[in-house]
Order: structure tokens, then sequence, then C-alpha cells
């Protein structure tokens, strides 16, 4: 598996790996995605933003991960182990490949989120997951994530968990 930024001509593997990753979370009852989000737009507007990472495999886009130090405001109520406004690497949208799921794969994506914070000098990794999504929360419990508290965003029913790594030499 080799990891690259995407780019305009990858942007639309990867709104076809997230419709594919949506179908799968309906099909087991995890309603965290919708026609509204993730849409085409922000995929390409973080793909021209160099904020979005593909894994492939023999040319095919199976993972995808966004990567940003832009906090939604909602993230100040939440009681980190460092303070909200201290520089922090986000995980959005981390997605694999129906096909590729369970087989560890995430880890992979989460190393390179690593990786690329401690290339930006930056000690914490936050993201959210939904509540409804135990495999999510798991795999990051996996590599170390501890759990914060919790959010509602606007048209979800279900609260999001927020998640933080601490990462040490």
């Amino acid at each position: 598996m080799q990891f690259q930024l995407a780019d305009s001509d990858t942007t639309g593997d990867v709104v076809t790996l997230l419709a594919a990753c949506n179908a799968r979370l309906q099909e087991v009852g995890i309603h965290q995605w919708d026609a509204l989000y993730p849409t085409p737009e922000l995929i390409a507007a973080d793909a021209a933003a160099r904020r979005l990472w593909l894994a492939r495999q023999d040319g095919v886009t199976i993972g995808a991960i966004t990567l940003d130090t832009h906090a939604p405001a909602s993230y100040a109520r939440v009681d980190w182990a460092v303070p909200a406004d201290t520089p922090a690497l986000l995980i959005h949208r981390l997605c694999l490949a129906p096909s590729h799921q369970g087989l560890g794969l995430s880890r992979a994506l989460l190393e390179l989120a690593e990786a690329q914070a401690r290339r930006l000098s930056l000690t914490v990794l936050r993201t959210d997951v939904h509540s409804g999504n135990p495999a999510a929360q798991a795999t990051f419990a996996r590599q170390g994530y501890q759990r914060r508290g919790e959010l509602f965003f606007p048209r979800r029913s279900a609260p999001f968990v927020c998640l933080e790594k601490l990462l040490t030499d």
C-alpha cells in the first residue's frame, strides 16, 4: 500500500470510495454520513488544499484520510488533555473500501497521520467518531486515542465521541 496526496484526477475515486463506505455504514445501521456530508465539493476542496491523503494498492484507491489543523469551534467545549487551542493535527473522514476493512489497514492510515503530525512538529492528534460506530472507536482506541467527551453536530441525532492522542518521543 502506498500513500499519496489526492489531486483533481483522484477526487472522483474518493467520492466513489466514500459512497461505498456510506452504503456499508447504512447497511449496518450507522448513520454518520448522508447526501449532505461529505460532499464532492468538500472532497475537491480537501484535495486542492493538499490535506486529503489516499491509500492506494495496485493503482486503486482503497482508503482515504483528511488531515488538517483547523479545529471546528465546537472543539473548544471538549475537555481535552491539553488546552483546546493547542496546535493539533485533526483527522477527518478516515475510510477504507469495504473489501479492505477488517484487515488492519486503518492502522496504517493512523500511522500516516502520526508521521504528518511529527513532520509538522505537532504532538497532539484529535478526531471525532460517530458514537454508533463501535468499530471506528475501537480502531482509534487500539492506536492509543483517549476519549475526551462528546459533541453533537447539526442534522445528527447521535453524538460524536471526541478522541485525542498525545505523541511522545
